[in-house]
């Protein structure tokens, strides 16, 4: 069952990271059903599976982006007029970062390009569109 709250398909968004803190770009196509989140993001470095949990009482998210090598952590939460989630990202290093995604067409980017929306083929396997 599709929960409003959190809506499978693309969310795209970006992350902050560095000094000057710069926008990347993300996109990531998820099956979020059952309390289970699953998928595959993009992004200006590399394809990575997600895997994580929400909970549609609190709107809050938990997630891992599984990276080629390493992994990064993160928690987020659906905001208020149910638009965007806003959370904190962590790498196994110890490296933090802000990030915030929304359903594909209801993007608040200021222009931002996004990055390549990836997709499930038939197979189960995920591709770039």
């Amino acid at each position: 069952m599709n929960n409003p709250d959190f809506p499978s398909g693309c969310w795209r968004g970006f992350f902050i990271v560095g000094e000057p803190k710069i926008r990347h770009p993300v996109s990531i196509s998820m099956i979020i059903e059952n309390g289970t989140i699953r998928g595959v993001g993009k992004d200006d470095a590399e394809i990575f599976a997600v895997h994580g949990v929400y909970d549609s009482k609190t709107r809050e998210c938990n997630f891992v982006e599984q990276r080629n090598r390493y992994k990064i952590h993160a928690k987020g939460y659906r905001d208020s007029m149910k638009v965007s989630i806003w959370g904190i990202r962590e790498s196994e290093r110890g490296e933090r970062s802000g990030f915030v995604i929304s359903p594909a067409g209801k993007e608040h980017l200021d222009g931002l390009v996004i990055a390549p929306e990836p997709v499930v083929k038939s197979n189960g396997r995920f591709s770039e569109q």
